[in-house]
């Protein structure tokens, strides 16, 4: 018997799926091909099971699309509260991801301006589809190109740096950080241990502070319209935010709001252009482009697992979870649930989505959902536009566990000329 099946008999956790950590934060240069396959065996064997969070801290794992977004909804027992105190405010500081009730809703409703559904509307002409032209002219005269590190990582990221305010000059710095911050570093597959993440994650942070700082101050009075100007003149209950409240907003947002864009999109070029018929027929039906990133979220969600902390005992599927445990809430198994989504492993074009769990549910529903969708169909079509012939040229590999997406999204196609977009940058 090996350590890791001594390991799994002790904590009894399946040998099945002893070899992989479920864990929120962890480099995302970890190949897990069979991620799906163990979470449907999980699936298949009651619903329930128990899997690695951190060596050798195990946790519970929940796939079935009822029990998800039954605890999704029961705040009371699966605590946001509880689980970013312990795992995104020692590194971010409090933000109102960790809240819960009215301190939720005040502290979310500073910056909800920038992420309503109208407002995201809005920005489709005047900033998404610019900002989608002017990264693809950067390659589109070379008929090739690795579309998750040419277009993917770029485009979100002049996308919420303007929107955030933040002056995006040096995009290798601001994309490292974010890079660090929501997916743990290791960039180029070196390696890194749990305590080397961890202090990779925390020097990006002060960093990111230390960035900041000038810039709030800069804002303080201003009537700018973009986020930290919101947030530099913000009032909470009658109270101005105070710097750190400021930068650990801007330290969730920023973050969250390149990585998880930058996964999807890639997600979804990578169902699209392995799927029969589908360029062609998104390119000539633009009213399909909608369900295309509604099934991309369905079928590949960039957070596959949600982490919760219980605060009292549960029973699920005839487990009892104690207080004080972790639960993994598996959005990307309940996504494939077959009692929900029939055929769950196929990306299918027709299928109309409108349930998935994506975003969440409940209080905490995604802050950012209006704008990801918003982004990833401007960006769908623009893309169609401009790549004519596009077809894949590699076999896209998909790494992470808990936050996931494909490794690098190797195309061909027809090269155009350039149209001269300006705008990267404010």
């Amino acid at each position: 018997m090996t350590a890791t099946d001594d390991r799994a008999d002790a904590l009894a956790v399946d040998p099945e799926y002893a070899h992989i950590q479920f864990g929120a934060v962890q480099p995302m240069r970890i190949e897990i091909p069979d991620l799906f396959q163990a979470l449907r065996q999980i699936d298949d064997r009651g619903g329930i099971a128990r899997g690695w969070f951190f060596d050798p801290v195990p946790a519970y794992i929940l796939t079935r699309y009822d029990d998800v977004k039954a605890a999704f909804l029961d705040t009371a027992t699966f605590s946001p509260a509880a689980t970013q105190k312990v795992f995104s405010f020692p590194l971010m500081g409090p933000t109102f991801l960790g809240y819960e009730g009215r301190k939720h809703y005040v502290h979310r409703k500073v910056v909800q301006p920038t992420f309503s559904k109208r407002t995201c509307a809005e920005y489709v002409d005047s900033l998404l589809v610019p900002q989608a032209h002017a990264v693809v002219d950067r390659f589109c005269e070379r008929g090739e190109a690795d579309l998750m590190k040419d277009f993917a990582k770029l485009y979100p990221l002049a996308i919420v740096g303007e929107l955030l305010g933040l002056p995006v000059e040096d995009w290798d710095r601001l994309a490292r950080w974010a890079n660090d911050l929501v997916l743990g570093g290791d960039p180029d597959g070196e390696g890194l241990s749990a305590d080397q993440v961890d202090a990779r994650r925390k020097t990006s942070a002060r960093d990111f502070r230390e960035w900041l700082a000038p810039l709030i101050d800069e804002r303080r009075g201003s009537s700018a319209d973009d986020t930290l100007t919101l947030l530099a003149n913000g009032l909470v209950e009658g109270q101005p935010l105070t710097d750190e409240q400021i930068m650990s907003f801007m330290l969730l947002l920023f973050p969250a709001g390149v990585d998880t864009t930058w996964l999807s999109l890639g997600t979804m070029l990578v169902a699209m252009l392995s799927t029969v018929g589908a360029v062609d027929e998104l390119t000539h039906k633009p009213e399909m482009r909608h369900w295309a990133v509604e099934e991309t979220l369905r079928w590949g969600p960039p957070v596959a697992l949600q982490p919760r902390l219980t605060i009292r005992d549960i029973e699920v599927c005839g487990t009892t979870i104690p207080a004080g445990s972790l639960t993994m809430l598996a959005i990307a198994a309940a996504n494939r649930d077959p009692a929900r989504f029939p055929e769950p492993d196929r990306w299918i074009l027709e299928r109309r989505p409108t349930q998935h769990l994506s975003f969440s549910v409940g209080e905490h529903f995604c802050l950012g959902s209006h704008l990801a969708r918003a982004e990833l169909l401007a960006a769908l079509g623009v893309l169609l536009e401009r790549l004519p012939g596009l077809r894949l040229t590699g076999s896209p590999r998909f790494w992470g566990a808990a936050v996931r997406g494909p490794d690098a999204v190797q195309v061909e196609f027809e090269p155009t000329a350039p149209r001269k977009s300006k705008r990267l940058s404010r």
